[in-house]
């Protein structure tokens, strides 16, 4: 108990994180010089991915499509609620490509390698395959992620960048993308990281409003670029906003797109969860509403309809 307890602590899982590097990374070599292409291995049910920039509400979707039914994996992190199968396995692709969560960028180039992106998604799907890997995202060894019979998938922001290589495994996926003002997500994002730097996990990127901001419109960027290659039939977005103020017909909606209705989920129970002042919590601080009179005109907040919110209620 005290071994899971620590792995399910996302800022303690430092050696589960180094086993996982390692081991991806050798099928990533052994890949790579075989030359060998990866063969699709998905037999049993398509996952679902839920993709959104960290801090946008990832987490409170995730802990409210567990109760529905969605398994999103045994091991998760306590504060995040990731997956931490697939968080992992994600931190090890970015560090493949000398990446990172908060300086992503590199990833992107080393996808544009074809020899290098099926490379990575061929360690991807063997590491998948091996059922001796699956017990921290089943609770159980020997099964693999190609053969799931159930609804299962995960959460993890750094999908964001990842997202291609997922789709390659899993070409039927369902993504589930939701949104939220950046001004309140560049908000969160210093507010915890004051606190992870006092532990040195910190990023030097998000001590600053416009800093994290800056993140926020990059991770968007690239989910919208990511997305308009997946079928309409594939894909569901979600407002973080509208989840606060309508969270029963939102999430109605989700259940509805990811045929979660045999599982007989209490949305009104669900929907109970949901605190409605978190919807522009920015307007209670005159800074940030400062700072948001200051980016509300960018592109990536007109695109999601955030550049005329009303600052008084």
């Amino acid at each position: 108990m005290k071994t899971r307890t620590r792995l399910m602590n996302a800022y303690a899982n430092r050696y589960y994180h180094w086993q996982v590097k390692r081991r991806l990374s050798r099928l990533f070599v052994q890949r790579w010089h075989s030359g060998d292409n990866w063969e699709a291995g998905a037999t049993g049910q398509p996952p679902v991915i839920l993709l959104g920039m960290h801090r946008s509400g990832t987490t409170l979707l995730s802990k409210l499509l567990r109760p529905a039914g969605l398994h999103l994996g045994d091991w998760r992190g306590a504060d995040t609620d990731e997956s931490i199968y697939f968080q992992n396995l994600n931190e090890a692709l970015l560090r493949l490509a000398s990446a990172s969560w908060d300086e992503p960028q590199p990833f992107v180039r080393a996808l544009k390698n074809v020899r290098l992106s099926e490379a990575m998604a061929g360690a991807l799907a063997d590491y998948l395959n091996d059922g001796s890997l699956s017990k921290p995202f089943l609770g159980k060894r020997g099964e693999s992620l190609f053969a799931q019979a159930s609804p299962w998938g995960w959460k993890d922001p750094r999908t964001c960048y990842t997202l291609p290589l997922w789709l390659k495994l899993f070409p039927e996926a369902k993504v589930l993308f939701i949104h939220r003002n950046g001004v309140d997500v560049a908000q969160s994002l210093v507010h915890r990281n004051q606190r992870l730097m006092n532990t040195f996990n910190g990023s030097l990127r998000c001590t600053t409003l416009s800093g994290a901001f800056e993140l926020w419109e990059m991770y968007n960027q690239q989910c919208l670029r990511w997305l308009a290659e997946v079928p309409a039939t594939q894909q569901h977005t979600v407002s973080f906003e509208n989840l606060m103020t309508a969270p029963e017909a939102e999430l109605k909606a989700v259940c509805e797109f990811l045929h979660l209705s045999g599982a007989s989920p209490d949305l009104g129970a669900l929907a109970g969860r949901v605190n409605p002042k978190r919807a522009h919590a920015f307007r209670k601080t005159p800074a940030l509403v400062d700072f948001y009179h200051a980016v509300a005109d960018c592109a990536m907040m007109r695109e999601f309809g955030y550049e005329h919110v009303k600052i008084q209620d």
